[in-house]
């Protein structure tokens, strides 16, 4: 049940701006992230939905000084 409870907070905390799914046979997971202009999509893949949740936590801070060095491409 833990799992479960940690996989709902992780949708209820990033599945209004991130893709969340399991990729088959479950082994791992892949969340993107899309820029609704569609110049911006960021992906990231982990083993567990906790290192999942670290990973986006972690590409959310640094998503903004990002975005600010690759718009000039």
């Amino acid at each position: 049940m833990h799992g479960d409870a940690s996989l709902a907070k992780l949708y209820r905390d990033f599945g209004e701006r991130w893709e969340i799914e399991p990729t088959p046979p479950g082994a791992k997971w892949i969340a993107v992230l899309r820029e609704s202009g569609g110049d911006y999509v960021r992906i990231i893949a982990a083993h567990d939905v906790h290192a999942l949740r670290f990973r986006m936590s972690e590409a959310e801070r640094d998503e903004p000084e990002e975005r600010e060095s690759t718009s000039g491409r």
